[in-house]
């Protein structure tokens, strides 16, 4: 094994008081530790700034640029995972069905998440790249499942990723390309020139057919 630490059974329980505060053991620390945590994945743009210093969204040895830390958002927390074009209809959609399907969103989205942060919460920048594409995936089926049995939701949802589709081929595209060709305003590398103009060709059109389908 290259790292053979990771893999000490002592190593699962040592997740449990993890923080990154200076007084971890303290039961308020703690507590603070995980609020900043949830908070950096739900809140859209809290993780940029208050831990732009956080070595989870920066080169090694080197700070990264304000643009890497917006668009590490898209690895890291809920909002942008989502999609930040349709986070804020789709944060109505889960308070109507909360509300109306309680006792499920209960058990399929609250405390699975809860338990989820109160192991992995020890980080600030997020807790989308821990491990949360399961509760991330059981989203959408409850949201599905929702709004096929509450009348009209189901158009009303269409008729809104129809409105932003556009919005959203935008946003994929600045995810894929922006941090890569704005610091250096190089669209092709001359090095590598065929294998850049193949793979922004592939993104470019697969963004399109996203926006258009």
């Amino acid at each position: 094994m290259g790292n053979p630490l990771q893999y000490r059974q002592a190593a699962f329980l040592d997740l449990f008081p993890a923080g990154g505060f200076p007084s971890r053991r303290l039961l308020r620390s703690w507590l603070l530790n995980r609020a900043h945590s949830v908070v950096s994945t739900l809140v859209p743009l809290y993780v940029v700034n208050p831990y732009s210093a956080d070595p989870n969204v920066n080169a090694v040895g080197s700070a990264s640029s304000p643009l890497v830390h917006f668009y590490s958002s898209y690895w890291n927390t809920l909002p942008f995972a989502i999609g930040f074009s349709v986070f804020f209809p789709w944060c109505f959609w889960m308070i109507q069905l909360g509300r109306r399907f309680r006792a499920l969103f209960l058990a399929v989205i609250v405390v699975p998440f809860v338990l989820f942060a109160i192991y992995w919460g020890a980080s600030h920048s997020g807790l989308m790249r821990e491990g949360l594409h399961p509760r991330f995936f059981t989203l959408f089926l409850f949201l599905i499942w929702g709004a096929s049995r509450t009348e009209g939701m189901g158009r009303r949802i269409a008729s809104t990723l129809r409105m932003v589709q556009a919005l959203r081929t935008a946003e994929v595209l600045g995810m894929l390309l922006a941090t890569t060709i704005l610091p250096k305003f190089l669209l092709l590398d001359p090095q590598h020139a065929v294998s850049d103009a193949a793979s922004l060709a592939a993104m470019v059109g697969a963004s399109l057919l996203l926006g258009w389908a």
